[in-house]
Order: structure tokens, then C-alpha cells, then sequence
């Protein structure tokens, strides 16, 4: 344990894309990129068994969060058509969805629909 500095330190986690570390400068990022994620309103669209799926929205732009809270991977049901702005895991950023949205267990999507406005200053 005394040692654990050595593998675990900020220049290795920033080093790291799917680091913690990473994931929290993505979210920050973004928050300050979409006024939705910072003050925007909160509409639920989906709250069963596992899945939370909901809306941000502020001045013309709308983002989607899907969430899946449990230990298997999930689908929703409902066609969606965008690009992933950020994943918990951090690897499916830019990712396009056509359909369904799929989840990892315990993973998180941030979600810009086609025709959203890419970002609001």
C-alpha cells in the first residue's frame, strides 16, 4: 500500500482514457460545452427495472442520458437516432446510434439526437 503511488498517480491516470480521472474531465468538458447538463430541465422519459432514461434541455438544445444501474446489459426500446457525446467507460465517444440504445452493465451515455444543437455557450 505504501507504494501504490507508483501505479496509481495523476500522470498515469491522465495518461489513461478510460481512467476516472478521464471520465471526470469528460463531464466536466461537457458541462461546460451544453448549457443542458449545467441548468438545463429534467424530463424522465423511462424509469423501469434497471434503465433510467431522461432528458436535458436548455435553449434549443435537448441531450438524452440513459443510464443502466444493473448488472446486465440492457437495451431500450425506443429508436433513437444521434451520436454518443460520452460514455462511462469512455470508449464510445462520437459512437452513432441508429435504433435501439444499448447498454454495458453499470454504464452511463450522454446522447446529442440528430438536429440537436451541438452545443450551447
Amino acid at each position: 500500500m505504501i507504494d501504490s503511488w507508483r501505479s496509481v498517480n495523476v500522470a498515469k491516470l491522465s495518461a489513461d482514457p478510460s481512467s476516472m480521472l478521464s471520465l471526470h474531465r469528460n463531464l466536466l468538458k461537457l458541462r461546460k460545452q451544453f448549457n443542458a447538463l449545467a441548468v438545463g430541465s429534467y424530463e424522465p422519459l423511462i424509469a423501469t427495472g434497471d434503465i433510467l432514461l431522461y432528458r436535458r434541455k436548455d435553449a434549443g438544445c435537448a441531450l438524452l442520458v440513459a443510464l443502466n444501474l444493473g448488472a446486465q446489459p440492457e437495451a431500450i426500446e425506443k429508436e433513437f437516432k444521434g451520436r454518443v457525446l460520452l460514455s462511462t467507460f469512455c470508449d464510445r465517444i462520437a459512437e452513432d446510434v441508429q435504433g435501439q440504445i444499448v447498454l454495458r452493465p453499470n454504464e452511463g451515455l450522454i446522447l446529442l439526437p440528430d438536429g440537436a444543437e451541438s452545443g450551447s455557450h
